[in-house]
């Protein structure tokens, strides 16, 4: 791939929950992580992406949602989901404030 390193790590969120809103319920709900897809790039300059994909499961009524992290950084340290470098997208998209970040559940 031209100078870069992928890595994937499958299920590594699976079982932990996070407070979102329901698209169905319309207000914040415990939503369960069903699958999970954790991506990290790195380039030989030093350059890391940091990409998480997630399908979500409200526990009140079983809506399937899709929540998806991306970081990125080209000065070469370390991102992980605890840096300030990422943002969090939510599918089918909500409503602003949508998305009460919160880990309630390991």
């Amino acid at each position: 791939m031209g100078g870069l390193t992928e890595l994937l790590t499958l299920n590594k969120t699976q079982g932990s929950a996070h407070k979102v809103t329901c698209t169905h319920c319309a207000k914040p709900t415990e939503h369960k992580v069903v699958q999970s897809v954790e991506k990290r790039t790195y380039s030989m300059y030093g350059a890391q992406r940091y990409s998480e994909y997630q399908i979500i499961q409200c526990e009140v009524c079983s809506t399937l949602s899709f929540r998806q992290q991306e970081c990125n950084s080209e000065e070469g340290q370390m991102l992980n989901s605890e840096s300030g470098a990422c943002f969090w997208s939510l599918y089918p998209e909500r409503q602003k404030p949508a998305l009460v970040e919160v880990n309630t559940k390991s």
